[in-house]
């Protein structure tokens, strides 16, 4: 789906979990300097919420955020995480549908959420297949399938502030 290329990216990120509400937090890993004018978006909808937002920099092809909302959900707490191979490397991710013309793409797509020790973890509804985990920043990664598909995202050592907003609003 998208091409992807290795990068050297020394951006600074910051990750949030901001409260709205009970049952609704708003996930978050962001650039610290924000890109100036538009951002191309990979939208993917359940139908049920604002969906889970990956903005890319059409400057640089980065990521500039993801976004994602917890909403009437509850996370599933599991003692073993999948099989995912870990890669420290920052990527660009270009698309041919992508234009100034054309700034988002949509899909229907719904994730299953859960949290394994102190790592959160948003994987495709039903994946079963192997899952390759790159770098946005730190702990916070992207994942993604074989053919390059963004299937989720995994934001590791969940700090305890962090897990106390997701306890206040009553998602776990």
């Amino acid at each position: 789906m998208y091409t992807l290329q290795k990068v050297k990216n020394n951006r600074l990120y910051k990750r949030e979990f901001e409260v709205m509400g009970e049952f609704l937090i708003l996930l978050k890993v962001e650039a610290v300097v924000k890109n100036i004018g538009y951002n191309f978006h990979l939208f993917y909808r359940d139908g049920k919420k604002p969906p889970l937002d990956i903005a890319i920099n059409p400057n640089n092809l980065t990521i500039e955020y993801i976004s994602f909302f917890l909403q009437d959900e509850h996370i599933k707490i599991k003692q073993n995480s999948p099989d995912i191979k870990f890669y420290n490397d920052r990527l660009c991710l270009f698309s041919d549908d992508l234009s100034i013309d054309n700034n988002s793409l949509n899909f229907i797509k719904a994730f299953e959420i859960s949290l394994v020790k102190n790592d959160l973890i948003a994987i495709e509804n039903g994946y079963k297949g192997e899952i390759f985990a790159y770098q946005v920043f730190d702990s916070n990664y992207i994942l993604m399938n074989k053919e390059n598909n963004i299937i989720g995202f995994d934001f590791k050592n969940i700090s305890t502030i962090e897990m106390e907003n997701l306890k206040d609003t009553k998602v776990i």
